[in-house]
């Protein structure tokens, strides 16, 4: 073997895909390739020209242009060009030039077909562009499941959806049926609930409960219309809402059935609890439920110590990155309530009507192994501080205080309703919105990418309601904040440099590092985030804003397919890395050394990474004049 083919093999076999090839079939493929070396400026391939070839840099960097004017890409060492071509009709469309002295291998185009007929890393690593690559690798994902604590059932428990748990039309009668009548509807078709429809349009429900509570015990008249007796304006959710969500909900509401309405007020079926919890065998889903029946707050703080060993568990099964941040989230939320109840027990009822906000992780959906808690009170207008605030104020520092105990430890911000400033009536929180509205200072953008992500989770909702009501309606009038929004979501640069090297942190603590959740994921968030204020959309979820952006065709159906992508290939890495250091017993943290991930994961966060940055790029094209 001479010095050049050994060298030839060596190469191949530390760059993926061909490391995934047998050892002893590589030196067979590297006698097909041969050699040329291009001097700086000279021309590789032309646009226009037929292309015969698989290239490789060995040593070196070129330049990409498209139609050999625009500016494409820069290839350093290791990279490959030209197979584009090779799955159309063999055509350049970039012009390929080194800007550095290269050396290139080419290896024939036969020998190149054979091997993706051969291998499917082949296939999947050269598939036309980064986000057919990325849907490539989330599906490897998903079907791969490796074997860890969970079932196969309970893997699709986690992505069960109420729509699914449909099986029949739901029992309905009219408003005007009477209370004999409708249970003897409820007798012939044993069930303990029937929907009360008019006009197509869910009007209550009817229970065997009403019926125990509000007919029987009071000697109610059973000619009497069934409208009178029963549960006005119910609890709905949407058929998209996940199972474990609802049996949350039904479980803090106190309510066994929820009917199941689409977004036009057409009524898809009835769920039960009993529904979902037949489908239910995870112990690391039902910890969940386990907090809303704790009786103290130790009982919270011990099953709270469990989300380390279920971020684990369920990475091991290979459960997407989004169901994993609902899981985890469905905890962190039960964790909240379930505290303040116990505070508001030890204190007494509240004086007046409030809500418990959430913000940032908790309000997306996305918490993860390491969450600190960022929350506020939203007070009625009738809260009146001599009277009200020393209540509000003593039972907003016991939750927060018992948080940090349970491991939502004291946010660094000082964002908790123990804040006085964040601890306000509806109206206060209005006006403090509109301020930031109106002065898009540094400090009101920072509040924007914090606030701005909200959702209610305790208390009285209607005051919820109002204040994302105003948010929505005043957010696409502010032209010039969302101009500053998207300079700030510019701000947050990909850890990608040129030639698709990682740019990594050079401190002492960090160094070859990059911050996976403020250099990936949180740019994503700023994205979707600035779409969704400018369009007042509602949603607060990456994944349910970016649905919301492709239906108001604010977002192309390609490019949101492709920020879905990159976002939860994104969110999955940084999972399986904080999994990783959970297994060593590390605390688990946001900061990654490519060097700890496969060829191919690094290869596909490249992708990702540049994906998010046209996503950037879209946004400041869109608002960053201030207008759109």
């Amino acid at each position: 073997m001479t010095a050049e083919l050994a060298d030839i093999i060596n190469f191949l076999a530390e760059h993926h895909p061909f490391r995934e090839m047998p050892e002893d079939l590589l030196p067979a493929v590297a006698r097909k390739i041969s050699i040329s070396y291009a001097r700086r400026g000279s021309t590789i391939l032309t646009p226009g020209q037929k292309n015969t070839s698989l290239y490789m840099i060995r040593k070196g960097a070129v330049e990409l242009h498209e139609g050999g004017i625009n500016f494409t890409a820069r290839l350093g060492e290791g990279s490959f060009f030209g197979y584009p071509s090779l799955f159309r009709d063999g055509i350049i469309r970039n012009g390929v030039t080194a800007i550095e002295d290269s050396l290139i291998y080419a290896l024939p185009e036969e020998e190149f077909k054979s091997l993706l007929a051969k291998y499917k890393a082949f296939m999947t690593f050269f598939a036309t562009n980064e986000t057919d690559r990325l849907r490539h690798a989330l599906e490897d994902a998903k079907r791969r499941g490796l074997q860890g604590q969970l079932t196969d059932g309970e893997i699709q428990f986690l992505g069960l959806k109420l729509k699914d748990l449909i099986r029949k039309e739901p029992v309905t009668v009219s408003p005007d049926t009477s209370i004999q009548q409708a249970t003897q509807v409820m007798t012939a078709r044993k069930v303990s609930t029937v929907l009360v429809i008019e006009e197509g349009k869910l009007s209550g429900i009817f229970t065997d409960k009403d019926l125990r509570r509000r007919v029987v015990a009071t000697g109610h008249d059973i000619s009497d219309r069934v409208q009178n007796v029963m549960t006005s304006a119910p609890q709905t959710l949407s058929p998209d809402t996940p199972a474990i969500q609802a049996l949350l909900a039904m479980m803090q509401h106190h309510f066994h059935h929820v009917p199941v309405v689409e977004e036009s007020g057409k009524v898809r079926g009835l769920v039960s609890a009993s529904d979902i919890l037949n489908r239910l065998s995870s112990n690391a889903v039902y910890n969940a439920a386990r907090i809303e029946k704790a009786e103290d707050v130790a009982a919270v703080i011990e099953t709270v110590k469990s989300v380390p060993d279920i971020v684990l568990s369920l990475m091991k099964t290979g459960v997407s990155a989004d169901m994993t941040g609902h899981v985890v989230s469905s905890i962190g939320e039960a964790a909240h309530r379930k505290l303040l109840e116990l505070a508001e027990k030890e204190l007494g009822p509240p004086p007046v009507p409030y809500a418990l906000l959430a913000f940032g992780s908790l309000a997306r959906c996305d918490q993860t192994a390491l969450s600190d808690q960022d929350n506020g009170f939203v007070l009625s207008d009738d809260y009146v501080e001599e009277e009200h605030g020393d209540y509000f104020k003593k039972l907003a520092e016991r939750m927060c205080a018992d948080l940090d105990a349970a491991g939502y430890v004291f946010c660094g911000g000082n964002i908790m309703a123990s804040n006085d400033d964040l601890r306000i009536p509806l109206s206060d929180w209005k006006k403090t919105f509109d301020r930031w509205f109106s002065e898009p200072e540094p400090k009101a953008v920072m509040h924007a990418t914090i606030f701005f992500d909200l959702r209610g989770i305790y208390g009285d909702m209607s005051l919820v309601e109002q204040l994302r009501a105003h948010i929505t309606e005043q957010a696409p009038k502010s032209r010039i904040f969302l101009a500053h929004l998207t300079e700030n979501a510019r701000q947050s640069h990909v850890p990608l440099g040129f030639f698709r090297r990682f740019t990594l942190m050079r401190n002492k603590e960090h160094a070859d590092q990059f911050d996976i959740k403020k250099q990936g994921v949180v740019p994503i968030q700023d994205v979707t985030r600035t779409h969704a204020l400018a369009h007042g959309i509602e949603e607060v979820n990456v994944l349910e804003r970016l649905a919301r952006l492709k239906e108001k065709k604010v977002l192309m159906p390609e490019d949101a397919d492709n920020l879905r992508d990159a976002y939860e290939f994104i969110a999955e890495v940084r999972f399986r890395h904080q999994a990783r250091q959970i297994k060593r017993g590390d605390k688990a943290d946001n900061y990654v050394n490519p060097e700890e991930l496969s060829a191919l994961e690094r290869e596909h966060l490249r992708d990702a990474f540049e994906i998010v940055r046209r996503a950037q790029d879209r946004l400041s094209r869109d608002y960053g004049g201030g207008v759109y």
